[in-house]
């Protein structure tokens, strides 16, 4: 009702990322049945192949919203194949990067400890479905060629997994590490790491010439 009488707040941005509204669906649904101003939600996921019970709640909120935003043209596709959500609603708007200056790759390894690695890393909220295994299990071979690799899992366990399952999957990995024999190839900074730290760990590994 605040928003609705509000004559300053001419739109409204949802931003969706599955776990955030686990089991307050319903007041999600309360909520885009009665805003009366233009909704634009922007999925931060999309995921194929989804359960009927899935399928209605993203139809549901592409029902109330008058444009929907992903990222990837693949996640466009998703929608409109899994999900038969209209093409005319969809808008692709690429992820993006900051901009930044480029620095000395050998200064920002020294600083972070990893002077004379090449460096394979990922980063967000850990779950299991990104999979990260799979790397693991591609180590060993990648180690034979590479012996000076680092792999770096960067950042914490996402919340709701980690209040359905706790460190179930970092634990997971963890196991496997020790099972590969590879724990010098592999670094878990368990933490959110501030903008400009995360920025230095991503930074482009070339260096350009001048």
């Amino acid at each position: 009702d605040k928003i609705n009488k509000n004559a300053n707040i001419e739109i409204i941005l949802l931003q969706h990322e599955f776990g955030f509204f686990q089991e307050k669906e319903q007041y999600l649904k309360t909520l885009l049945e009665t805003i009366e101003k233009p909704i634009v939600t922007s999925f931060h996921t999309v995921l194929p192949n989804p359960s009927e019970t899935l399928k209605i709640h993203i139809q549901e909120i592409c029902y109330f919203s008058a444009s929907v935003v992903v990222m990837t043209q693949t996640s466009a596709k998703i929608l409109m194949d899994d999900y038969g959500i209209e093409k005319e609603k969809i808008t692709v708007i690429l992820h993006g990067v900051h901009l930044v200056p480029h620095s000395d790759k050998n200064k920002l390894k020294e600083k972070y400890q990893l002077k004379g690695k090449k460096i394979l890393s990922t980063f967000g909220l850990l779950s299991a479905g990104k999979s990260i295994e799979t790397t693991l299990d591609a180590l060993p071979k990648i180690i034979e060629k590479n012996p000076n690799v680092l792999f770096l899992i960067i950042g914490k366990t996402h919340p709701t997994v980690f209040k359905n399952e706790g460190e179930k999957n970092r634990e997971m990995l963890q196991t496997k590490i020790k099972q590969l024999h590879i724990e010098n190839h592999v670094r878990f900074i368990n933490q959110y790491l501030p903008l400009n730290e995360l920025l230095d760990y991503l930074l482009p590994k070339t260096e350009i010439k001048r």
